[in-house]
C-alpha cells in the first residue's frame, strides 16, 4: 500500500510504503511532527476506488492510503 499526502493543489506526494493501516497512521504522525502541525483530530473515509482518505484538520490538505 502506498500512503501519499494531498495538497491544496490536488498534488499527490508520496510519503511511504506501509503494510497496514496501522503503520500509515504512524507514517501521518511522524509527518505532522516533523513539520510541526498538531492535529486536533483525525477522520477516515472511504472513496473512490477504494482509497482510504485521512483528514488531519487541514481544510485543504489529506493523507490518501491507496490499497491497491
Amino acid at each position: 500500500m502506498k500512503l501519499y499526502f494531498n495538497d491544496n493543489f490536488d498534488t499527490n506526494t508520496l510519503i511511504a510504503n506501509v503494510d497496514s493501516e496501522e503503520k500509515a497512521l504512524s507514517e501521518i504522525n511522524k509527518y505532522l511532527k516533523k513539520h510541526k502541525y498538531v492535529s486536533s483530530y483525525m477522520r477516515t473515509w472511504t472513496g473512490k476506488r477504494g482509497k482510504q482518505w485521512f483528514d488531519f484538520g487541514s481544510h485543504t490538505e489529506f493523507f490518501v492510503l491507496d490499497k491497491n
